[in-house]
């Protein structure tokens, strides 16, 4: 057992100074600035899975877009997000709110699952610009309630 703890003793301190030396010319790396770019990127391309940059979509109607609430009639007139149309997942198909296949199209339901088939239901059918917003409890905002 001596001869063990010996033996890395001797190890330790004969290793040492070699780490030592090899990590000492390393200089600390400065964290990478972000491009300038990508401030101008993220302004061009919102992300609308927000609450915040939803909210400020609603408030300025900076492009033309659907918000559309995917539950049933009776779970939308609960409570929806304002500007918010209800179209039921399962009938979407049927109920298409426009024919531009290039438009925004945000959807939204109680959980998030069903606005995730209605998302790859659109995008089937050739619609280009879907966003699943999630859950309407992801709303920070204030719920409308009654029919739109």
């Amino acid at each position: 057992m001596r001869k063990i703890t010996s033996l890395t003793t001797v190890i330790l301190v004969f290793t040492l100074p070699f780490f030592l030396i090899a990590c000492a010319g390393e200089k600390v790396k400065e964290a990478k600035k972000p491009a300038e770019g990508a401030a101008t990127e993220q302004a061009a391309n919102p992300d609308y899975t927000d609450p915040g940059q939803l909210a400020k979509l609603i408030e300025t109607g900076e492009k033309e877009y659907y918000l559309i609430d995917v539950r049933t009639a009776e779970e939308f007139e609960s409570g929806y997000i304002p500007t918010a149309i209800n179209i039921p997942y399962d009938v979407i198909a049927e109920n298409l709110p426009t024919e531009d296949r290039d438009v925004l199209i945000i959807v939204y339901c109680r959980s998030g699952a069903r606005a995730s088939r209605a998302k790859q239901t659109l995008e089937e059918l050739g619609y280009t610009n879907i966003i699943n917003f999630g859950a309407v409890a992801d709303w920070e905002g204030e719920l409308l309630k009654g029919s739109s």
